[in-house]
């Protein structure tokens, strides 16, 4: 075992036994700024998850959003779609929720934190860090957001059925390197004062490629702020 490992799973035991006792009324953001890597081990107890406060649930949606190279997809439906119009409520916590995710095996095995302490499935965290690493050697905890998406449009697909209908909502998770795309999107929100409020996107995709292995991200471009019943 690697002194990387042995450190990451000293990390993450820590914050487990610190939870015990910490006072958590201290928030320290862990998201806010961090731009030089796609992953970082989990926050210390009564430490914030989230962009400026911690987030906590979970996504309620209607479908979930598939991102391949070539497209998006809704559902188990293969029809691909360039871009998907859609609102994102970015009340941080409420519209949208940041954690720590971590995935390791092949099929890919995966486990969140919204806290850095429990996960979504109610065990330890640091638990759940230290058998990821004995499956994967490589299995790092990485910077995730919920993003459960309300569509304003319906979308059929090739043979003109409903995948989904307008004002349903689409869930997605990023994926391990998608943080920055999202980062990105996040800055351009806050710097058009739009944070707290319900803001109109399009959802679109990016292609990625490395080591012959071929992928998609999820990109979010924002059109301004939603205007409720706009185009009806």
């Amino acid at each position: 075992m690697t002194d990387a490992i042995k450190d990451a799973i000293a990390a993450a035991s820590a914050a487990a036994a610190a939870s015990q006792t910490a006072n958590n009324t201290t928030q320290v953001p862990a998201v806010t700024g961090q731009t030089s890597t796609e992953v970082g081990m989990p926050a210390m107890a009564g430490a914030a998850l989230s962009m400026e406060t911690i987030g906590s649930g979970g996504m309620s949606v209607d479908k979930w959003l598939k991102v391949k190279e070539m497209g998006l997809m809704i559902g188990e439906d293969k029809t691909l779609f360039d871009e998907i119009k859609g609102m994102l409520d970015m009340t941080d916590g409420v519209g949208f929720m940041v954690k720590y995710s971590i995935k390791a095996g092949n099929p890919a095995k995966y486990e969140s934190s919204y806290d850095g302490q429990v996960t979504t499935s109610g065990r330890p965290w640091a638990q759940v860090c230290k058998e990821f690493f004995a499956m994967d050697g490589k299995a790092t905890p990485y910077r995730a957001v919920d993003l459960p998406f309300t569509v304003l449009e319906t979308l059929k697909n090739k043979k003109g059925e409903v995948l989904i209908e307008e004002n349903q909502r689409l869930g997605y998770s990023t994926s391990t390197t998608n943080w920055g795309l999202w980062e990105a999107f996040y800055r351009e929100v806050s710097r058009a004062g739009l944070l707290g409020q319900k803001v109109e996107v399009v959802i679109g995709f990016q292609a990625r490629a490395k080591n012959n292995n071929n992928w998609g991200v999820v990109s979010i471009k924002l059109v301004g702020a939603y205007v409720e019943g706009e185009g009806e």
